[in-house]
């Protein structure tokens, strides 16, 4: 069983979902600028239903970012997927609102921590829309590396979406520790200016 662990850092406390977060994650998803590939809007009873079934999985960590100086949530993030054996997970579900994503290296920074600490994986994979390069220029400089195309990798109803995929490896992660650092210092600095 995979241990769901709240994640603390400087600026953000990334808490393990709970129930009290189901308003928060229904207004996130139900916002077309946030979710361009949601096609059905989601309701308390579809989000209790999903996070019945949630607390089922072991292959499953969902947090909610809260803003630890205002106590605002601003964000969602996951790692699914966590496959033991080969030593992955796919990285996900990922919301920061638009006025917080400055905090995004720090969000992501410690749930690789997360990942290669506490789980133990060798690889964190993600999948990017192919015509969102605003997302995959961020996911780059968060580490990541272009694996390649997933072409017509997702039907929505009306066409097909492909996707980059994307990882990052455990030794690729500890190599760019001294980077992470130096854009964790420079957002305590933007922090502390807010």
């Amino acid at each position: 069983m995979t241990q769901r662990q709240n994640i603390e850092s400087p600026n953000i406390f990334q808490k393990c979902l709970d129930e009290s977060d189901t308003d928060f994650i229904v207004e996130l998803r139900s916002r077309e600028d946030l979710n361009a590939l949601s096609r059905n809007r989601i309701n308390r009873d579809i989000h209790l239903r999903w996070y019945t079934d949630y607390l089922k999985r072991d292959d499953d960590v969902y947090w909610v970012d809260i803003e630890k100086s205002s106590g605002k949530r601003i964000g969602t993030g996951a790692l699914f997927n966590i496959d033991k054996i080969s030593r992955k997970a796919e990285s996900g579900r990922s919301i920061l609102l638009p006025e917080f994503r400055f905090y995004s290296i720090e969000v992501f920074y410690h749930r690789f921590l997360y990942a290669f600490n506490e789980l133990n994986l060798n690889k964190v994979y993600a999948k990017v829309r192919e015509s969102e390069q605003k997302i995959l220029s961020m996911n780059l400089k968060l580490g990541y590396k272009l694996d390649g195309l997933l072409r017509q990798d997702y039907w929505d109803g009306e066409r097909f979406y492909s996707f980059h995929l994307l990882s990052i490896l455990r030794e690729e992660f500890y190599a760019n520790i001294p980077k992470y650092e130096e854009y964790m210092a420079k957002i305590q600095r933007l922090a502390g200016k807010i």
